[in-house]
């Protein structure tokens, strides 16, 4: 969780995104992978398999593509 109501989860196919404590999940339109890592309320970053990358800077509500193709690892966070 970002803060007591803000929460972003990664789901493969999809991210989903909460702004009540979790008793409901949003489908956002952009970001998918196995995991997210939060650095403060704004700025987030989803990683997956094939260097698959990808950042937001509005607390989750919109992912932006930081694709290093030239990595075929998968990524996860460690915190």
């Amino acid at each position: 969780m970002i803060d007591a109501n803000t929460g972003v989860i990664a789901a493969d196919v999809r991210t989903l995104r909460t702004t009540d404590g979790g008793l409901n999940w949003n489908i956002q339109t952009s970001g998918r992978g196995r995991d997210i890592y939060f650095t403060d309320a704004n700025t987030g970053y989803c990683v997956g398999g094939k260097g698959f990358i990808l950042k937001s800077t509005n607390g989750g509500i919109n992912w932006f593509d930081q694709h290093n193709r030239k990595l075929f690892a998968t990524f996860s966070s460690f915190y």
